[in-house]
């Protein structure tokens, strides 16, 4: 546990339980329960403070895992058997602990269906991991000091909305430590969907919530693919009636009509601050859009993605943005006073289903033809691919990389059919597995 961290108590009652064993870890394959976490009611009100993890450091975490099998949830006290799903910390050693949030000192959080790393908080949806809706369906963690926070009313509703978080859609923070996320928030059960673009501001042990903009006031029904500007805070959104740019003095600009549902993405390091959409007028062609304080669009320009990146992963090394479509090609788009494209074949793989930027690499989950999982780094200044995991000695169930370039990966050891998470350090080499005997992993994300 954490002590040099301010706490939120706020009059809480906290409860915390631990059942004997360890964390999932080294060879012995014990996956019992450890430091079971119950937090109680809201702190500071509607939208508050939630008091503060015990047994999860958000700053020093390396990650979060979502494993298990069914549909049911534990309970407080199920027995260290049950197979369903649970939230896992992977701590300093690189082994999995259950993390638990108990909302209302009454109500069980299941765990989340998706975790958000973002540089000042981490953000937990639970929409979707129970089949439906649950209070306090969006909850903020603060890295600084592990406070967590509520994005709605204790009897209202929540979920992130996007067909494909990683792709134009993920929660993004601006310099000023405000969040935009695309989402249905009702502050009671009873109302209709209310699909907006949110700007979430927590501050202290409370929490301000905007509707940043509207999709209903245009036509729309829902947010599309979006991106932040975090110098100034102007966010571009993609609606099925246009696209528009909000100022953060709340002014709004449209920028491209029609049914533009491709990628949108912000590159700051060009020689002038850019968002990028596609693709306008259909085929592969890109928008250029100032970053401020004027946003009026230069002239398309052909960039080599087309609409069905939308289903893809995207992420920036300097002024290079990539992603992938169906292939086995990651794309390069590069603004130097002009917009330029190229993509890269991995020899080695088949297809690009996942693709993750750290320092100067892009790191990336592919398959070869059988079907088999492999993992690689791509060198930006080189243009060449390294393969870190050969395809056939695991399968991957997902993967992510630390901002020093460390990736971890969870899944299958193919040789003995143990699952595994693992980990490869930043300068390659052969995986070092740090857990063993763990639950079927949905999602790894790494926080550092």
């Amino acid at each position: 546990m954490s002590h040099g961290k301010r706490r939120f108590w706020k009059g809480i009652v906290l409860l915390v339980l631990t059942l004997s064993g360890g964390a999932c870890g080294g060879d012995e394959g014990d996956d019992s329960l450890t430091n079971l976490l119950l937090l109680g009611a809201l702190a500071g009100g509607s939208r508050g403070g939630l008091a503060t993890f015990l047994n999860v450091d958000l700053s020093s975490s390396r990650g979060m895992v979502i494993g298990g099998q069914g549909a049911a949830f534990r309970t407080e006290l199920a027995a260290a058997t049950d197979t369903s799903k649970t939230l896992y910390n992977i701590n300093s050693a690189g082994q999995l602990e259950v993390v638990r949030i108990v909302e209302g000192g009454s109500f069980t959080a299941p765990p989340p269906a998706r975790v958000h790393n973002l540089a000042s908080y981490v953000i937990f949806d639970y929409f979707g991991s129970t089949g439906g809706f649950i209070p306090c369906g969006i909850v903020i963690g603060r890295k600084s000091d592990d406070a967590l926070f509520c994005a709605h009313n204790t009897n209202g509703l929540g979920y992130i909305f996007g067909p494909n978080i990683g792709a134009g859609y993920a929660p993004t923070e601006d310099a000023s430590g405000n969040i935009y996320f695309a989402a249905d928030i009702r502050d009671t059960s009873s109302s209709s969907a209310d699909f907006r673009l949110w700007r979430v501001s927590p501050s202290g042990s409370g929490l301000t919530r905007t509707g940043w903009v509207n999709p209903a006031d245009f036509g729309a029904s829902a947010p599309g693919s979006f991106a932040v500007n975090p110098a100034n805070g102007a966010v571009l959104v993609n609606l099925t009636s246009g696209v528009r740019v909000r100022s953060a003095a709340g002014g709004l600009t449209g920028v491209g009509s029609g049914s533009e549902q491709g990628l949108a993405w912000f590159v700051p390091s060009t020689p002038t601050a850019y968002f990028y959409v596609i693709s306008f007028g259909g085929g592969t062609s890109c928008r250029r859009i100032p970053g401020g304080p004027t946003f009026t669009p230069t002239s398309d320009a052909a960039c080599g993605l087309s609409a069905s990146s939308a289903g893809s992963s995207i992420c920036r090394v300097g002024s290079n943005t990539y992603t992938h479509q169906s292939n086995n090609r990651l794309y390069q788009v590069t603004d130097n006073s002009g917009i330029t494209n190229t993509n890269f074949q991995w020899t080695d793989a088949n297809s690009i289903s996942k693709i993750r930027c750290s320092g100067s690499n892009v790191y990336v989950q592919g398959a070869d033809a059988f079907g088999n999982g492999l993992l690689g780094r791509f060198n930006v200044a080189g243009g060449t691919f390294t393969t870190l995991l050969a395809a056939g000695d695991y399968s991957i169930a997902s993967f992510d990389v630390a901002a020093n370039g460390d990736m971890s990966f969870a899944g299958v050891r193919n040789s003995d059919g143990a699952k595994i998470v693992a980990e490869i350090p930043a300068a390659g080499g052969a995986p070092v597995v740090t857990s063993v005997s763990v639950p079927d992993v949905s999602e790894l994300v790494r926080l550092n």
